[in-house]
């Protein structure tokens, strides 16, 4: 097991549907953009808005994507309803990345429920696992309000879905912890353990664990492994798993 530090893919997905609040189409903007600057030179961007059609034509810089992004916070993509189409932007995105690389990213900002998608979750989780991408989400709505779907499906991929309220992010210094944490992130994000394993010849999925032996002071932490719970051959993806 060793780091893979080389560039990395990520395909950043906005939620600008009616149900979200100006104030957290904002931070949506504001912190994806935030997350961009952790991005190195060789590291490439795909942006994608829920609901909007025929967006992220090629992958961008770090630097194009940034300057996209700030641009939005005040330019709010009209939402002709009340959808939200997360499945069918998570689709679009993970079928950009073909072939997929090792490290390859989607990230979303915005509501973790979906109306109004053709495609469904199982559809969804098939195309990410089979390319072995990473899937995390990032919400600014009340964590109370309950888990969705999508964030069964982001960690069923191995990863999160973080849930932060506007209520919280406005008290005395939490929004620096935030930025902190983003950035801690996007270095996991660029610098992933990369973990070659042997896997039966099998056009199905097949269960995966991996364990910390003797955790106690190891790098990388029992608590900070992140992987697919569920892995395909090489016959179906090209990649291995990616904790």
């Amino acid at each position: 097991m060793l780091i893979d530090g080389g560039p990395k893919r990520v395909a950043l997905i906005l939620d600008p549907s009616r149900n979200v609040s100006d104030e957290e189409w904002k931070l949506e903007t504001q912190m994806a953009a935030r997350l961009v600057e952790g991005g190195r030179p060789g590291d490439r961007f795909l942006l994608f808005i829920e609901g909007i059609d025929n967006e992220a034509s090629s992958f961008l810089s770090p630097d194009e994507v940034d300057r996209q992004l700030r641009g939005l916070v005040f330019a709010r993509p009209a939402s002709v309803d009340s959808s939200e189409r997360a499945y069918d932007a998570l689709l679009n995105a993970a079928q950009r990345f073909d072939p997929p690389a090792f490290g390859d990213a989607l990230i979303l900002f915005g509501h973790p429920e979906d109306v109004g998608s053709k495609a469904d979750p199982d559809q969804v989780l098939q195309v990410i696992l089979k390319r072995a991408l990473r899937f995390y989400g990032f919400s600014f709505r009340d964590p109370l309000g309950g888990y969705a779907k999508l964030d069964q499906l982001s960690h069923e991929t191995g990863y999160y879905f973080s849930f932060h309220s506007l209520l919280s992010l406005n008290q005395p210094r939490q929004m620096s912890l935030y930025e902190g944490f983003l950035d801690d992130v996007y270095a996991g994000i660029a610098e992933p353990y990369r973990l070659t394993i042997r896997m039966p010849s099998s056009e199905g999925p097949t269960a995966l664990t991996i364990e910390v032996v003797n955790a106690k002071d190891r790098i990388p932490r029992a608590d900070d492994v992140h992987y697919p719970h569920s892995v395909y051959s090489c016959v179906a993806s090209s990649l291995p798993a990616t904790p």
